[in-house]
C-alpha cells in the first residue's frame, strides 16, 4: 500500500512463523518487506517478531540474525529492539527488529531448501527453521517484488 503522505510504498509478507521443534514457547516470525520511496529508492528487510509469555530476548543492536541457508552463514545486522519492546494485549512480550538485507541475499533465501535461524539476545540465542510454506511465502515475495518489472509511478499531481 502506498503513503501518499510520506511518499513510500510499502510491501509487508506475513506468517512466517518459524518453527519451534523444542516447543519451547516462543513465537519467532522472520518476514520480508520492501518499501520504495518517490524518487525509485528501494530497502527491503527482514522484520523479527518475537513474543514470548514473560521472558524478554533482549535483542542488541547489532549482527543478530544469523541464517543458515543450505548450510551457508549470512549474519544481518539491525538496530536492536530497544524502541520495540512492549507487553502484549495478550499478556506476554513482544520484541521487533528490522534487519537490512539485500536483493542478492533474499533471493539466496528464497531458493534455499532449507534455512535455519539463530536470533541473538543479550544473554541467550533461540534457534528456529523455516518450514517448507516460509520458503513458498519468501520465494512468492522475491517474484511478485523483485522479479516482476516495477510499476509504473504516477505522474505527479495524481494525474
Amino acid at each position: 500500500p502506498r503513503d501518499d503522505f510520506a511518499g513510500v510504498t510499502v510491501h509487508r509478507a506475513r506468517g512466517n512463523v518459524l518453527a519451534d521443534p523444542d516447543g519451547g514457547g516462543e513465537w519467532i516470525e522472520l518476514n520480508p518487506e520492501l518499501s520504495r520511496g518517490r524518487t525509485g529508492a528501494v530497502e527491503l528487510g527482514l522484520a523479527l517478531l518475537y513474543r514470548d509469555a514473560h521472558r524478554w530476548l533482549w535483542v542488541p543492536y547489532g549482527e543478530t540474525l544469523q541464517l543458515l541457508a543450505d548450510g551457508e552463514l549470512m549474519v544481518l545486522g539491525g538496530g536492536g529492539s530497544l524502541r520495540s519492546r512492549r507487553r502484549s494485549r495478550l499478556g506476554g512480550v513482544e520484541e521487533r527488529v528490522v534487519y537490512a538485507v539485500t536483493p542478492a541475499q533474499l533471493r539466496r533465501l528464497a531458493a534455499a531448501e532449507s534455512v535455519r535461524v539463530r536470533v541473538v539476545g543479550r544473554r541467550e540465542y533461540v534457534e528456529r527453521s523455516f518450514r517448507p510454506e516460509g520458503i513458498a511465502r519468501l520465494r512468492e515475495f522475491v517474484a511478485a517484488h523483485l522479479d516482476a518489472p516495477p510499476a509504473p509511478r504516477p505522474a505527479p499531481g495524481g494525474q
